[in-house]
């Protein structure tokens, strides 16, 4: 009987709180709605621009006949602490809610894309939920967010550019059906380790670090939270535009014969770099590859007279860095 009393308690407070939440949302898509009427430009089911000044709502619901969010429509605004989107939102334009002191945001089953800049310097976004419709992350959508977890969706195919850069991440995990992913899309100084499900046909994972299915591209470092000594697989032959930038605590890299191609800033602002050694095997530098670095450079190969070697940039590395040819390892 005790235990039959206890369950029966127990599903009674579960009865009140679905009931209280209810009520809650009723009250937050009533509040929501009287906000977009009385203090947004709306044109088409577009909201243009928020004008609201007042104090942050609980909870801000995109009432259900909004379809897109206007170019900066909420930027600075304080507009809520936890913002909802429906499914039926087609398109957020850059900067929609940037820097808004938003902590949470709830992305509901329907909405494909994150377009570029969305949730940009939302410095107090710590809670991201995104749902398995979601396909594609543009560019910059979460720079300088300071959440340190997000749970990527199963149909995700698509990461932009610096789409993480700067953001409190500790740990990614890259889903099985992405395809794509742009150069620097996560720099985040506490990050320990990107790993790939298994039996994604694009990318895998090794020591934490991101790289090409085949391991012959680099791709991102994914050990920045503490300083690391880098060792790049013999089966690479190309690193990244951005595979290392900004990563304070890379102490060292090493870069093996098989490398052609190191791609523009790959190393860049790599500020705890002391030597690095360029194989000659190495054809192409990109532009600032080594910017803002003041490692050593140690070249095998032999400078040519008064130029570089063919196929590295002029800028390829930073004035203050000291290089050397004619090495050996």
């Amino acid at each position: 009987m005790r235990k039959e009393r206890e369950e029966a308690e127990r599903l009674r407070k579960e009865e009140e709180e679905k009931r209280a939440l209810a009520a809650a949302d009723e009250r937050a898509i009533q509040e929501s709605n009287d906000l977009v009427e009385k203090h947004c430009v709306v044109k088409n089911g577009t909201i243009e621009k928020c004008n609201y000044t007042g104090p942050a709502l609980k909870k801000f619901i995109i009432p259900s006949h909004i379809h897109s969010i206007g170019e900066r429509a909420f930027e600075n605004c304080k507009i809520a602490d936890h913002i909802v989107f429906h499914g039926g939102i087609k398109s957020m334009g850059q900067f929609a809610f940037a820097k808004t002191p938003v902590s949470k945001v709830t992305l509901l089953e329907g909405i494909k894309t994150i377009d570029s800049f969305a949730f940009y310097s939302c410095e107090r976004l710590s809670q991201v939920e995104l749902p398995n419709s979601l396909t594609k992350i543009d560019g910059y959508a979460f720079q300088y967010c300071k959440f340190n977890e997000i749970k990527l969706p199963e149909n995700l195919f698509e990461i932009g550019c610096n789409a993480f850069q700067y953001t409190g991440l500790v740990r990614l995990h890259i889903p099985k059906k992405v395809k794509n992913i742009a150069p620097g899309f996560c720099t985040a100084y506490g990050l320990k380790e990107i790993t790939v499900e298994q039996g994604n046909a694009y990318y895998t994972s090794i020591d934490g670090n991101l790289y090409d299915r085949l391991a012959t591209t680099f791709h991102t470092l994914g050990r920045c939270a503490e300083p690391y000594s880098l060792t790049i697989p013999s089966s690479v032959q190309t690193i990244a535009s951005h595979a290392c930038s900004c990563s304070k605590k890379l102490t060292s890299v090493f870069i093996p014969q098989s490398v052609k191609r190191i791609d523009s800033m790959a190393f860049y602002r790599c500020e705890s770099l002391t030597e690095v050694f360029i194989p000659k095997s190495v054809e192409f530098i990109g532009y600032s590859t080594f910017g803002v670095t003041r490692a050593k450079l140690k070249c095998e190969v032999k400078k040519p007279f008064l130029s570089l070697p063919q196929g590295w940039n002029k800028n390829w590395r930073d004035n203050a860095s000291s290089v050397s040819w004619s090495c050996t390892r």
